[in-house]
C-alpha cells in the first residue's frame, strides 16, 4: 500500500489514526480489499464532489460534507456534523475512512476536530497526533485558524462568541455569500445552549425590530483600544430582512440605502463591493480598530432601543 502518488514522497492511500478511524485519499475509497481488511463500513467524503454512485461499494455507508481546499472555505460549522458521523462508527467499533482528494488538508482538519473533542486535546496536540500517524497532513492556514477557534469555544459551536461570529462573517463577506452566512449562522445558533442576543433595536418610525446587540460589529474592547477616540458609528452584521435589498441593488452604486422592511424608512447604508467610494473598513476608533468588513452602517437617529 506504500506508494508515491500526486508527486508526494511517502504518500499512502490511508492511515489508521486512532481506534477505528482512518484518514486517506480518494484512491483509498476505491481499494475494496483494503476497506474490507480494516472493516471500513463508513466513508466520509470532505471534498467538492461526492463519490459517484457507480464508484460506491454496497457494503459501505457514505456521507458527504462539501468543501474546497481554499482559504474561504468554512469547515468549522461542519465539525459537529462530522463528529456525529465519525463517533457513531468508532462507538460501534467499525472502521470509518475520512478522505478528501489527497488526505492532507480538508479531511485532516476534520479528523483533527474529532480528536480534539473526543480526546479533550488542544488543536496543536490533536494535529501532532494525527501527523504522527499520517506524516503528510497539512491543513491550510484558514483551517488551522478554524481549529484554534473551535478550541477556544470548548469544541462546540457558540453563536454568542464574538470571534466566531466575526470569523463566519469574514469568510462569507460578499453579498453573494450572505445566504451562506445566514445558513451557517443558523446552524451555530441552533447548537448554542443559551443564545444571548441582547437588547433590541428598532426603526424610530414604526418600531420594527432591525438588529440586536449581538449583531453589532466591534473589537474585543481590550485595554489597548481604550485610549483611542470613538467614532460614534454603528456597524452591524447582515440581517436576514436585508436579503432582498442586497439582491436588487444597482451594481454601479457605491453606497446603497437600506430601508426598514415595514415602513420603508431609510435605516442603514451598505458600502457595496462593486462601487468606487472608499468604505470605512480602516476605521481606527476604539470600537472598530482591527474589526473587518464594516460594510453595513446604521444611520444615526434612524433606530432606537426597544423596550
Amino acid at each position: 500500500m506504500f506508494q508515491t502518488l500526486h508527486g508526494i514522497p511517502g504518500y499512502e492511500e490511508m492511515n489508521q489514526i486512532w481506534s477505528t478511524l482512518y484518514l486517506g485519499s480518494y484512491e483509498a475509497t476505491q481499494n475494496l480489499p483494503e476497506l474490507q481488511k480494516h472493516n471500513i463500513r463508513t466513508i466520509l467524503t470532505v471534498m467538492h464532489t461526492e463519490i459517484p454512485a457507480d464508484k460506491r461499494h454496497p457494503t459501505v455507508k457514505y456521507h458527504y460534507i462539501p468543501a474546497h481546499d481554499i482559504e474561504s472555505q468554512d469547515l468549522l460549522t461542519r465539525f459537529p456534523e462530522a463528529y456525529a458521523i465519525i463517533d457513531a462508527a468508532v462507538t460501534a467499533k467499525t472502521g470509518i475512512l475520512v478522505h478528501c482528494a489527497a488526505g492532507i488538508s480538508r479531511s485532516a482538519t476534520t479528523v483533527i476536530s474529532y480528536l480534539m473533542k473526543k480526546l479533550g486535546k488542544t488543536a496543536t496536540a490533536a494535529h501532532d497526533l494525527c501527523q504522527r500517524k499520517r506524516t503528510i497532513i497539512g491543513p491550510n492556514d484558514s483551517f488551522l485558524i478554524q481549529l484554534r477557534l473551535y478550541e477556544k469555544m470548548g469544541c462546540r459551536l457558540d453563536a454568542n462568541h464574538l470571534p466566531f461570529r466575526q470569523y463566519l462573517f469574514n469568510i462569507c463577506d460578499h453579498f453573494d455569500n450572505y445566504a451562506q452566512f445566514f445558513e451557517r449562522l443558523a446552524v451555530a445558533e441552533r447548537s448554542t445552549s443559551y443564545l444571548n442576543l441582547g437588547q433590541k433595536f428598532g426603526c424610530v418610525g414604526c418600531g420594527q425590530e432591525l438588529f440586536r446587540e449581538l449583531h453589532v460589529l466591534h473589537n474585543d474592547g481590550s485595554q489597548r483600544y481604550q485610549e483611542l477616540p470613538e467614532c460614534g458609528k454603528v456597524f452591524v452584521e447582515p440581517q436576514r430582512w436585508m436579503s432582498g435589498q442586497f439582491a436588487a441593488y444597482d451594481r454601479a452604486l457605491s453606497v446603497v440605502v437600506i430601508k426598514c422592511p415595514k415602513c420603508d424608512r431609510p435605516v442603514a447604508k451598505f458600502y457595496t463591493p462593486t462601487g468606487t467610494e472608499v468604505t470605512p473598513i480602516g476605521c481606527l476608533c476604539r470600537n472598530h480598530l482591527d474589526t473587518k468588513n464594516l460594510d453595513i452602517q446604521m444611520l444615526p437617529d434612524a433606530y432606537k432601543l426597544l423596550s
